[in-house]
């Protein structure tokens, strides 16, 4: 995804600093995640990723306008980027502009059909939507592809007008259930 060279002395410190930037967002810390992201970015320009951890930050702090110019300087620059399409989708739909949005994800979906990330921030999207039938499709492949993100699924608050539904249901027991198989004689 990054160009550059992953075993120079800048490289390195930038990917400490984007790994604790990514710590720091995940615990909704996102001013001091902005900062170790600009500093991973500033260290080794050439780390794509560390501009989109900025870009999902500038989001999560009212300012998805500049969210969105971060993804889309990355998606110029690494056209083929699946994670600055999702990026650049979170950054739009913070700014209402939906149909846009899903055109995002689904370009996405499009050049990542293996990430069960990709598909469940498009799950999540269409489920707070409302359209339960792309919803379902994509919550089942990124299920697919990790299914022991179910527990994920069942907390998340864009599926919950879904959870009594039967698909849902089926969705997350077969995935809860472990599989055992006979042994062939």
């Amino acid at each position: 995804m990054d160009n550059g060279d992953g075993d120079s002395p800048s490289r390195r410190q930038a990917e400490i600093a984007h790994r604790r930037g990514r710590n720091l967002y995940n615990i909704d810390q996102f001013e001091r995640a902005f900062a170790c992201f600009s500093k991973a970015a500033a260290v080794d320009p050439s780390f794509l990723t560390a501009r989109l951890g900025k870009a999902n930050c500038l989001v999560m702090l009212g300012r998805a306008e500049q969210g969105l110019t971060l993804a889309d300087e990355v998606i110029s620059l690494q056209p083929d980027d699946s994670f600055a399409h999702v990026t650049r989708a979170i950054a739009l739909t913070a700014l209402h502009r939906r149909d846009e949005a899903l055109a995002a994800y689904r370009q996405a979906a499009a050049l990542a059909p293996q990430d069960p990330v990709v598909f469940f921030n498009l799950a999540c999207f269409r489920g707070l939507e409302g359209n339960e039938e792309e919803c379902r499709q994509a919550l089942t492949r990124a299920l697919e592809l990790k299914p022991d993100a179910y527990t994920k699924a069942v907390a998340d608050p864009a599926f919950a007008a879904y959870h009594q539904r039967p698909w849902f249901q089926n969705l997350i027991t077969h995935l809860h259930t472990p599989v055992t198989r006979s042994a062939k004689k």
